[in-house]
């Protein structure tokens, strides 16, 4: 690790593994962010039967992996960094800036960018460089990047906003109680209290084409999170109302799977470097459950130490 990069990953007060530290013992199926570990760690195993190994990246009050699994948004006390080369011990480290501790974070799908709301306001992060983005009015709940890594999508109280670099602002629609973004390619999908909107040719301007996509009538109440598959063929909803997650194949354009939880999901997202998806408990940090897709979509728990199981 050179000068610049121990210093700017001491800067931001975080702990890189050293090749010695580091046990990848068994396959290694993604990256998670272990909240109570403060720490990046390994997914080792397959579902059914997977555990968490040792940290690749400590010390840290929150990350947000890319769909890569090679690099990560990364904050401790404030300070943000970009850390890479993932999950090897010589990170490569840049800093961001400012930022709070419960952090607001996104990459797209291609790993190729990121957003991240810093105290400064919103920083694209990627080919484009580290460019400042014009926040839209009112408090962002919800960020999502495109595939070209030059279109933001952020979702106010109210509404859903595209932000592009040198432009301000440009409102795509309104929606009641959003909290949930995703996209793939030249589509997002955005989520109200209780239906599922979709915005074709979103960075078109005046080309926007926008449907529902998902509605309460098709079984939906409170949701959380949205995930797009990597070929985005599915959308995945979690519903903390009626605890469920909902597969939504999108050629089809129906509903091609409800999963019941025994617990109620705080949010889901796709599993750096896999084709998991993690599901988020509300009301506590562990432990972990991930979804492994198929003709026959299974949710399992992965523990800390040990071994996992299915739900």
């Amino acid at each position: 690790m050179n000068k610049g990069v121990s210093f700017c990953l001491l800067a931001c007060g975080i702990g890189a593994a050293s090749a010695a530290d580091i046990r990848l013992a068994g396959p290694v199926s993604g990256l998670l962010y272990n909240r109570v570990a403060r720490a990046v760690q390994p997914m080792l195993g397959v579902p059914g039967g997977a555990w968490l190994g040792a940290p690749v990246v400590s010390d840290v009050d929150w990350a947000v992996v890319a769909p890569d699994g090679r690099q990560a948004l990364v904050g401790r006390g404030g300070e943000a960094c970009l850390v890479r080369s993932l999950p090897d011990a010589a990170h490569e480290g840049i800093r961001l800036g400012k930022t709070s501790r419960a952090a607001l974070a996104a990459w797209n799908l291609e790993s190729s960018a990121a957003v991240l709301r810093t105290e400064a306001g919103l920083l694209l992060v990627g080919d484009v460089g580290l460019v400042e983005l014009e926040s839209p009015a009112g408090p962002v709940s919800a960020l999502a990047v495109d595939g070209s890594g030059k279109n933001v999508l952020a979702i106010t109280g109210s509404a859903v906003y595209l932000l592009s670099p040198g432009l301000p602002p440009r409102l795509l629609m309104g929606i009641d109680g959003g909290g949930a973004v995703a996209v793939h390619r030249q589509s997002a999908f955005v989520a109200g209290q209780n239906q599922v909107f979709e915005i074709r040719n979103f960075a078109e301007p005046g080309g926007a084409q926008v449907r529902p996509l998902h509605t309460a009538r098709d079984g939906l109440s409170d949701i959380t999170g949205l995930a797009c598959s990597r070929d985005g063929r599915r959308l995945l909803i979690a519903d903390r109302g009626l605890k469920t997650v909902v597969i939504h194949d999108l050629g089809a354009g129906a509903p091609a799977a409800t999963i019941e939880l025994d617990f109620v999901p705080a949010g889901i997202e796709l599993v750096a470097g896999s084709e998991l998806y993690l599901l988020k408990p509300g009301g506590g940090p562990a432990p972990f459950y991930v979804l492994a897709g198929g003709p026959v979509p299974g949710v399992y728990f992965v523990p800390a130490g040990g071994s996992g199981g299915e739900e």
